[in-house]
C-alpha cells in the first residue's frame, strides 16, 4: 500500500485539464462578447442622453432669459403707464379747477411713450384756437379713439374732457360784463 501523502488529498490534475477545455462552452463566457458590444451600446446611447439633455437645458435657460427679459420690459412699460396715469391725473384735477383768470393748462404726457407731448397747448385760448389737423394730432397722441369724421365740435368736447376742462369754456367775470 502507497504510503499515506503527509500533505492532504492533492488534486487530479488530468480532471481538471478535461474540465478547463469545457470552460468556453460556459454562456457567461461565451456570451462575454455580446455583453461588451452591451455595454458599449448601453454607453454610447447613454452619451447621446447627456448631449441632448444639455441642449435641453442650455434651451431652457435661454427660454428663461427671454421670459426675464419680457417681464423686465413689461415692468417697465407698467411703471410707464402708472407714471404717465399719475401725472395726467393730476393735470385733469389741476386744469379742472383752474380759474379764468389763471388760464395756463397743465401739460399731459403721451400714454404710450411717456414723453411729454409736443406743442401741448399752454392755455385755454391757445386750446381753442387748435385746427383740425392739430386737435386730431393732439387727441391720437393722448391715445384717444374718436371716429375719422368726428366734426371739430365733438373732437374738441373730447379734448376738453380728457385734459379736465368743462365742454365749453365759462366766461370770465370781465367777459361776462360786456
Amino acid at each position: 500500500m502507497a504510503a499515506a501523502n503527509p500533505l492532504g488529498p492533492q488534486p487530479d490534475f488530468q480532471l481538471i485539464a478535461n474540465e478547463i477545455l469545457k470552460i468556453a462552452n460556459t454562456p457567461a463566457i461565451a456570451g462575454g462578447q455580446e455583453i461588451l458590444n452591451e455595454m458599449r451600446a448601453i454607453r454610447e446611447q447613454s452619451a447621446r442622453m447627456e448631449i441632448a439633455l444639455q441642449e435641453s437645458i442650455a434651451n431652457v435657460r435661454r427660454e428663461v432669459g427671454n421670459v426675464q427679459r419680457d417681464v423686465g420690459n413689461v415692468r417697465r412699460d407698467l411703471m410707464t403707464m402708472m407714471r404717465v396715469s399719475n401725472h395726467n391725473n393730476a393735470a385733469r384735477v389741476q386744469n379742472a379747477h383752474m380759474e379764468n383768470r389763471t388760464p395756463n393748462l397743465s401739460p399731459f404726457l403721451n400714454p404710450v411713450t411717456g414723453e411729454g407731448i409736443p406743442y401741448f397747448p399752454l392755455t385755454v385760448d391757445e386750446l381753442e384756437g387748435l385746427n383740425r389737423r392739430r386737435l386730431r394730432g393732439l387727441l391720437q397722441q393722448l391715445d384717444i379713439q374718436y371716429r375719422p369724421r368726428e366734426n371739430q365740435e365733438a373732437l374738441m368736447r373730447m379734448l376738453r374732457a380728457h385734459i379736465g376742462l368743462r365742454a365749453t369754456r365759462t366766461p370770465s367775470p370781465h367777459e361776462r360784463k360786456r
